[in-house]
């Protein structure tokens, strides 16, 4: 871990103070490096917008939080202003982080199968092949930005409760910790929450 500066937003970004950071297991993949983005999705910064972003395509120009840019695991972080969805006050911090990848995708994968007659919807991430063939049955692979806001307001509202899937609460000084707790399955890790 080390100490930076403060960042400072340029045109059309915000500086947030962050209150909480999701850690799952596709940070764990993006770090290792067997896991590289497909498409942009909720949780990443996208520069620039192309023809392929309004048709799903395969993205030339995907900037990863975390890997491109700083990513969440900071007290503060940058982002595009367009990107954010309020967190309304009777949503919790650790539930709102969780939200734009552990919780969407999934969340997009059984509304995307909705009414196609399956009987089961799975959520595969990390293996290319895999997900190139979801995204080319589903026509889509991730979240989206429509499915984040759908599950701020459910869970705003009372209607999901995501508090009992948090496995913990770990304080950023020890960012290490919940990455080799996913890599080695210590202590169930199903979604661990950096807080600064």
């Amino acid at each position: 871990m080390a100490e930076v500066p403060v960042p400072v937003p340029g045109p059309g970004e915000v500086l947030i103070e962050v209150k909480a950071a999701g850690v799952c297991l596709s940070d764990l993949h993006l770090i290792d490096g067997t896991l590289v983005p497909l498409y942009p999705d909720a949780s990443d910064a996208v520069t620039q917008q192309c023809a392929d972003c309004a048709r799903r395509r395969p993205c030339t120009q995907v900037r990863t939080r975390g890997i491109d840019d700083d990513g969440g695991w900071a007290q503060y972080a940058i982002a595009c202003e367009d990107t954010l969805v309020p967190i309304p006050d009777e949503l919790p911090f650790d539930q709102a982080a969780i939200i734009p990848d552990a919780v969407s995708t999934p969340y997009a994968a059984v509304v995307a199968t909705a009414g196609r007659g399956l009987d089961f919807a799975f959520d595969c991430a990390g293996v290319p092949a895999v997900r190139e063939q979801a995204a080319a049955a589903l026509g889509r692979d991730g979240g989206s930005p429509e499915s984040v806001s759908e599950l701020v307001r459910l869970a705003s509202d009372g209607r999901l409760d995501l508090a009992p899937s948090i496995s913990d609460h770990i304080p950023l000084a020890y960012a290490a910790e919940p990455i080799h707790r996913l890599e080695h399955k210590i202590g169930d890790p199903i979604r661990l929450i950096l807080v600064p």
